[in-house]
């Protein structure tokens, strides 16, 4: 994973792993959103979340995917779904 982090959400689809948001260095909250063609053996950086968040569900619908709940750089917990 091209960012080492804990507490990030994490989901399979396909051929493809994808991961986003978690905390790094001391509990600092991240944004990041990436993905891992198993076949190929590669990572791939997407867009970010729209916010940092750690400790969040993922999942995917057809080519979309999913962020649920988790908790923000504040360390308050977030209902949405983005």
């Amino acid at each position: 994973m091209p960012h080492s982090r804990t507490a990030f959400g994490c989901c399979v689809s396909g051929q493809f792993i994808y991961t986003a948001g978690g905390v790094i260095d001391r509990q600092v909250a991240t944004s990041f959103v990436e993905w891992y063609d198993i076949d190929k053996d590669s990572w791939h950086n997407l867009p970010s979340l729209p916010q940092p968040l750690f400790s969040l569900g993922l999942s995917t619908f057809n080519t979309t995917l999913i962020a649920i709940g988790g908790f923000n750089a504040a360390n308050k917990p977030e209902v949405k779904i983005m």
